[in-house]
């Protein structure tokens, strides 16, 4: 019997898969073999993306996953109210309450709240204030990487950022209507009011972000180091390095840019009897004078109402250059409350109670008239006080407003600079 021969198709071997097929690529040996290293190769590449792929995956998750973080929030005085996330009524925080990211925090005019944030970070937050806690989490393997970011929409607040054991810093940053303000580890006074942005560097180094154009994405950079103070106010670039001290009052040099009228501050006469004293710029630029001549009690004031709390200063001085030329009662009057100029404060105390402090100045004290809040100066000479109002007692809180009085019957005097200096 012949042997059974193996099929030939034009004259080479026939093709013959080992099972039946149907499919066009394994047909033939060639679509068989295509098929067999595709398969070897894509093998080959899920093997190497498994080996290097999955490390590199790892390491990602472990760098970036992070989990929330809450801060521990108490109440130190007043009425603190806080706003949960997605909330849209405030609540009483009570005396201590935990405050998670997305939190609000506001405090009322007698206020203040001391909040503790997961690192050891911390946050005294001032009366009249309104603080979120936008982020703040931490790596869930990498403990060391943690975000900080708040928002303080309006009022006053002392920060005080923790560096971490290692030595490094977490990322943290607070955000106003004005800027965003990157922080190191250090303490940081910041104020938000009106259009302006203010941050004291007490220590550590801050760097503001603001937009120069609201509809343009490009920014503009400012820094402040140690004892240094940022500026940034609406839709302008931020100033850094400015001096720490800033003056609270609106045109502490009281005349215009031109010497020509006093702006900033308002004009009065109190005078019980005719005639009215007489406020008036002396040829040279600022220097502004009293005058009036006449008998019954006379007073001529500038006053600038200022409302400012004073709670996270740690020095506010009220500075002037004065004179007094002359004056008819002797010292500051038989009740010591009149004298030819005067500089004046009313302010409040802690508790909320309502102050007139004032300190005058005579040349001459004739007839012994009390003089406790008095100080004798040369006449017609120039002279520099400053006074530190944070030593009066009961201690200022919140200074509502500034005068410079001139009283008694006849006077005369001057003033050329009146500041209240801040730190």
């Amino acid at each position: 019997m012949a042997e059974a021969s193996e099929p030939r198709f034009g004259g080479q071997a026939r093709y013959a898969p080992l099972v039946p097929t149907f499919s066009p690529h394994t047909a033939d040996a060639h679509a068989a073999i295509r098929l067999a290293w595709r398969a070897v190769l894509g093998a080959t590449a899920l093997l190497v993306a498994f080996l290097i792929g999955g490390p590199l995956a790892r390491s990602w998750y472990v760098g970036t996953a992070i989990e929330p973080r809450s801060a521990e929030a108490t109440s130190i005085d007043g009425i603190v109210y806080l706003r949960r996330q997605g909330a849209r009524e405030w609540t009483t925080a009570g005396s201590e309450v935990t405050v998670q990211p997305g939190d609000t925090l506001r405090t009322a005019a007698n206020a203040r709240a001391f909040v503790e944030l997961f690192d050891h970070s911390t946050v005294l937050v001032y009366p009249s204030s309104t603080l979120r806690v936008l982020r703040a989490e931490q790596g869930l393997f990498l403990p060391e990487k943690s975000t900080i970011v708040l928002d303080l929409s309006n009022g006053r607040a002392r920060i005080g950022v923790a560096p971490h054991a290692d030595g490094t810093t977490a990322f943290f940053q607070v955000r106003t209507p004005h800027s965003s303000v990157h922080l190191t580890e250090g303490s940081f006074s910041a104020d938000v009011g009106g259009d302006t942005t203010q941050v004291r560097v007490r220590r550590g180094d801050a760097t503001a972000y603001a937009l120069q154009d609201t509809s343009t994405p490009v920014r503009s950079t400012a820094t402040a180091k140690a004892g240094q103070r940022l500026v940034v106010r609406a839709d302008q670039e931020p100033l850094g390095g400015q001096p720490m001290r800033a003056d609270l009052l609106v045109n502490g040099r009281l005349s215009s840019p031109a010497g020509r009228e006093i702006t900033g501050w308002v004009q009065l006469d109190l005078s019980e009897r005719e005639p009215e004293g007489k406020i008036s710029l002396t040829e040279t630029p600022g220097a502004v004078t009293f005058t009036r001549t006449g008998q019954g009690h006379g007073e001529t004031l500038l006053s600038q109402q200022l409302d400012t709390d004073l709670w996270d200063f740690e020095r506010v001085v009220l500075s002037a250059d004065l004179q007094v030329v002359s004056h008819s009662l002797s010292g500051g009057g038989w009740q010591g409350t009149e004298f030819p100029l005067m500089l004046r404060v009313i302010y409040r105390d802690d508790t909320g109670g309502k102050h007139a402090w004032y300190r005058g100045f005579y040349t001459h004290n004739e007839d012994g008239y009390p003089v406790v809040n008095g100080d004798p100066v040369e006449p017609s000479s120039w002279h520099h006080v400053d006074i530190d109002l944070l030593a009066l007692l009961p201690r200022p809180w919140r200074i509502e407003r500034v005068e410079v009085v001139a009283s008694g019957w006849d006077y005369a005097s001057a003033v050329r600079e009146v500041h209240l200096w801040t730190e």
